[in-house]
């Protein structure tokens, strides 16, 4: 869990755009392909909230909220309510590429470390 919820967020809120995925060294092998799936959602749902773990992509969120504007929202709820399908999403996504990573370990006859190694 803190490996798609916590990680991703700290390391994306405080390294930034691509920074964010360099993080994923400190993993065992096995998790880097989750990792990777993880914060790159994580680096695009948290635009609203946090623009500058993206600041290339803030165009389009100000595409997006010019139009919330217009219809009388808020837009402030909208990019709440966005990062935190984002971070759902990274945990979804980080948890099914642990199976695809399980699958095709299997079936290429392959093991990845689960340990870190120093």
């Amino acid at each position: 869990m803190t490996r798609y919820l916590i990680l991703p967020f700290v390391s994306a809120f405080m390294l930034g755009n691509p920074m964010a995925h360099s993080m994923g060294k400190f993993l065992p092998e096995y998790y880097k392909p989750s990792w990777y799936a993880s914060i790159a959602q994580f680096c695009h749902t948290s635009n609203g909230v946090f623009p500058h773990i993206n600041p290339s992509e803030y165009f389009i969120w100000l595409g997006i909220a010019q139009g919330v504007q217009k219809l009388g929202f808020n837009t402030m709820d909208l990019a709440i309510r966005y990062m935190l399908v984002g971070l759902l999403m990274n945990f979804i996504g980080g948890w099914i590429t642990d199976f695809t990573t399980a699958y095709v370990c299997k079936q290429q006859g392959v093991t990845l470390s689960k340990e870190v190694e120093m």
